[in-house]
């Protein structure tokens, strides 16, 4: 019986200085992030240098995203597609970006009817 009580203070008191030391943690200045964390106010695109001047991360994020496009149908234009009939169907083109931004084909996967 003594020992049932010894071990159930024991079990209590690992739990509530269990909850000391949190709040102890959060009094000392430990941050608590928030549960909703919006992104596209923390994260930025990556930049190509053509963007480096803009004056906001929205005009950067847009110069981004208009030079990747133009980036892609530039090296799609390069390859050549060619059909005699016309086809409906999926490819998935593999596209490496290094560092200094330069775009290379590196597979393409396609439906049997586009092959």
């Amino acid at each position: 019986m003594l020992f049932r009580l010894i071990l159930t203070l024991v079990f209590i008191g690992f739990f509530v200085s269990c909850d000391d030391a949190s709040s102890r943690d959060v009094a000392q200045g430990d941050e608590v992030l928030p549960e909703n964390i919006d992104f596209t106010k923390v994260d930025v695109y990556p930049l190509f240098r053509a963007c480096n001047n803009c004056d906001s991360n929205e005009n950067q994020n847009l110069c981004f995203e208009r030079t990747l496009v133009n980036e892609l149908e530039k090296i799609l234009h390069k390859t050549s597609f060619k059909s005699k009939t016309a086809l409906s169907g999926t490819a998935f083109v593999d596209i490496r970006v290094d560092k200094q931004g330069v775009f290379n084909i590196i597979n393409i996967n396609a439906t049997p009817e586009i092959r």
